[in-house]
């Protein structure tokens, strides 16, 4: 039942990325052509900046869903099961550390922006929007690390492969 909704959340997160990809390269294409007439660019820098926050942290939470990160390599390299076995228990636990730092780091900063009512200088656009894209990512993070890590405890033998 979890696995299925963790995959729907991962389902999610691919089309914000893919939405975001666009929205960049748009906003690239718009850039070239501004700046061929030399127009004013309309805000097209700032979009691409949001878009890259999404990028960023929505896309490392799908990496961390997928197990796309490091410990795909050291599987690669060690071919001793309970070595494997440990070094994807210890990654896991690292990353709910990292991320529930993160997520506390990126929570305050949340606030300030909030509280301060910034916004980009071109397009006004609320500079908590990308600073809630870090929270996001990060709390995210938390769910498939944790997710693997119970998967990873529970079936010591079986090998978790996302399909």
């Amino acid at each position: 039942m979890w696995r299925k909704i963790e995959k729907k959340i991962f389902d999610i997160e691919l089309f914000i990325i893919t939405i975001s990809l666009f929205i960049m390269l748009c906003s690239v294409i718009l850039q070239v052509f501004v700046r061929i007439f030399g127009l004013n660019s309309m805000g097209s820098t700032e979009i691409g900046m949001l878009t890259m926050t999404f990028l960023t942290f929505i896309g490392t939470s799908a990496i961390t869903y997928t197990k796309d990160h490091i410990s795909v390599e050291l599987e690669q390299l060690i071919k001793n099961k309970k070595i494997v076995y440990v070094m994807n228990l210890l990654t896991n636990i690292t990353l709910i550390i990292f991320s529930i730092i993160l997520v506390l780091v990126t929570t305050k900063l949340y606030l300030y922006v909030l509280n301060s009512g910034e916004k980009t200088i071109t397009l006004g656009i609320p500079v908590t929007i990308s600073i809630g894209t870090m929270v996001l990512g990060a709390l995210l993070m938390i769910i498939h690390a944790l997710s693997d890590l119970i998967n990873l405890l529970k079936y010591k033998d079986v090998k978790m492969e996302v399909k």
